[in-house]
């Protein structure tokens, strides 16, 4: 397991990085599983600490988890019983994946672009006489995986995402489900 452990805003002390060490071996251990890569990240907010766990398990499953306390210990306790929840959600999803769904569908590559829309204001008047867009921050690929609308949640819930864009095996079509205000998830399937 590749483990890493940094700090914004505060410093990783040696006894924390030993207690995420030990709380990461027993997380292990419990659920039988060796994680592929796990990155911590402490950072500190005012009084809270906050604790990010990203955790990589093999086969394009990935985890988010996050944790926030006074203390930068409980806090990644926190993030780690986060991350326990996921797991076993996850688990209790994928009873038999393989009997229900077939594996060996491609996964498709799509780009992926993020943009900053921080510097167009609509309400501020164009002195200069060029239409002001949106900046593009970075470009980069993602994969689309072929997954039924239960699975694409289940991906999303995971990655504590709010929105996931997945090929839906039922009509081989590109389709988006997101998590509404309300807290009910929509879903997209355009023809």
């Amino acid at each position: 397991m590749k483990l890493s452990i940094t700090g914004r805003h505060v410093e990783v002390s040696d006894a924390f990085q030993a207690n995420v060490n030990e709380g990461l071996r027993s997380f292990n251990e419990t659920h039988n599983i060796e994680p592929v890569d796990v990155k911590v990240v402490l950072s500190k907010e005012k009084f809270l600490f906050n604790t990010d766990l990203k955790a990589h398990l093999g086969r394009d499953v990935y985890i988010h988890a996050h944790g926030q306390a006074e203390d930068a210990y409980v806090s990644f306790t926190a993030a780690l019983d986060n991350l326990t929840k996921r797991l076993r959600r996850h688990k209790k999803r994928i009873v038999d994946h393989n009997r229900k769904h077939d594996t060996n569908k491609s996964i498709e590559m799509a780009p992926q672009y993020i943009m900053n829309g921080s510097i167009f204001n609509s309400e501020e008047e164009d002195t200069t006489g060029v239409e002001l867009a949106p900046a593009i921050i970075a470009e980069t690929s993602t994969k689309v995986p072929t997954l039924s609308v239960g699975d694409a949640v289940m991906r999303m819930d995971l990655l504590a995402e709010n929105a996931f864009l997945f090929r839906n095996t039922q009509n081989d079509r590109l389709n988006f489900v997101y998590r509404r205000t309300d807290g009910n998830i929509g879903w997209l399937d355009p023809k």
